[in-house]
């Protein structure tokens, strides 16, 4: 499946030795969200978009967008994915978290890969994730440890009670399998 993103891991590893990290990261949110072939999946923060390239090949019918503040990003992602931004399979708009530019219940999953400590509010952008998931629909964010993101730092439990003061239920936190990796930590919206 990340056959194409294992690739490039070996062969960028001389260069960039997070890559592998971040491919581990990626297959780990993508099983916590639990991708369906029917979903459709929002990004937050989508930078070079592989992970939602990455979540494209489970969705047959489903569909993939994301945000992002840097518009640049936003027209390279409508670049790299032409025939899907052309088809309606991806969408890419600029925007940040805490006015997600989206309908109420558009989206059955959203993620954020350690972007979250960047958000201008934590609460106002679970409180828009929330107007913009189905009814039971997941939420899955990554956070990096402190070392990797100094100031930005947000602790896990942190962003577990305002899960929980949002109403989000079943809110999980899931420890990587190595220290220097990211926490993921997931909940699902409430009916």
């Amino acid at each position: 499946m990340f056959g194409w993103l294992k690739k490039e891991a070996k062969a960028e590893a001389v260069k960039d030795p997070g890559l592998a990290l971040r491919q581990d990261l990626v297959e780990r949110v993508i099983q916590a969200l639990g991708v369906a072939d029917d979903d459709t999946v929002l990004e937050i923060g989508f930078g070079d978009a592989v992970a939602l390239r990455a979540v494209l090949p489970y969705l047959q019918q489903g569909r993939v967008a994301g945000i992002d503040s840097d518009p640049e990003k936003v027209k390279a992602a409508k670049l790299a994915f032409p025939a899907e931004y052309r088809s309606f399979r991806a969408d890419f708009k600029e925007g940040v978290a805490s006015r997600l530019p989206y309908p109420d219940e558009y989206f059955t999953k959203v993620f954020a890969l350690d972007s979250v400590g960047g958000w201008l509010s934590i609460p106002k952008g679970l409180s828009e994730i929330k107007r913009v998931l189905f009814p039971l629909g997941r939420v899955v964010f990554s956070l990096p440890p402190k070392e990797r993101v100094g100031a930005a730092f947000v602790p896990v439990v942190e962003v577990k009670g305002l899960l929980q003061a949002e109403g989000f239920d079943n809110v999980e936190i899931l420890r990587p399998p190595q220290g220097d990796a990211s926490v993921i930590i997931l909940g699902q919206r409430a009916l």
